[in-house]
């Protein structure tokens, strides 16, 4: 086993500064140098500062926005070369935020990561996906199968639970 440390500094070059200012700038500093891989020192750079405040806040607008139902899917056409026909469908989530309008999925997925949320909206992206799908079938000429895909994160596939709710979900 080895010992590992990840280090944040703060450091205060005016008089006046609160010993609770330095402590959660040094505490910024540190968890940036954990999400940069660890075993570092970072010093505190008040950039640090306005992304924790933003992803606090994201983080907090995902919770309402999976309580709201603000999320949904599009679709994406898989198309056969040789028919030209639809064959499949590749779900893409979009929240459409109240504020932001729609907001692509590299805004919040590593902040629904990090915290856990993406089991839920994961969770919910399947079984939503699952119904669509079954819709498009039905929609599918001389019924011919219709596959659709929906992107997993890696957070959601390690997750002891998750085959049984892909298994859940299916039946």
């Amino acid at each position: 086993h080895f010992l590992t440390a990840s280090i944040g500094l703060a450091y205060a070059d005016e008089e006046g500064v609160e010993a609770a200012d330095l402590l959660r700038d040094a505490d910024t500093a540190m968890y940036q140098a954990k999400a940069a891989g660890g075993d570092r020192v970072m010093a505190f750079d008040p950039i640090m500062g306005i992304r924790a405040v933003r992803r606090f806040d994201t983080e907090g607008d995902l919770r309402r926005a999976l309580e709201a139902e603000q999320f949904e899917l599009h679709y994406q056409p898989k198309v056969s070369l040789r028919t030209g026909r639809i064959v499949g469908a590749e779900a893409l989530m979009r929240w459409r935020h109240p504020e932001h309008g729609l907001v692509f999925p590299g805004a919040f997925v590593a902040v629904a990561e990090e915290t856990g949320l993406v089991r839920q909206l994961g969770s919910w992206a399947l079984q939503q996906a699952c119904q669509d799908g079954v819709a498009f079938q039905r929609l599918a000429r001389n019924g011919e199968p219709i596959s659709v895909s929906v992107n997993v994160s890696p957070v959601q596939i390690l997750d002891p639970g998750f085959p049984a709710r892909v298994e859940e979900v299916l039946v």
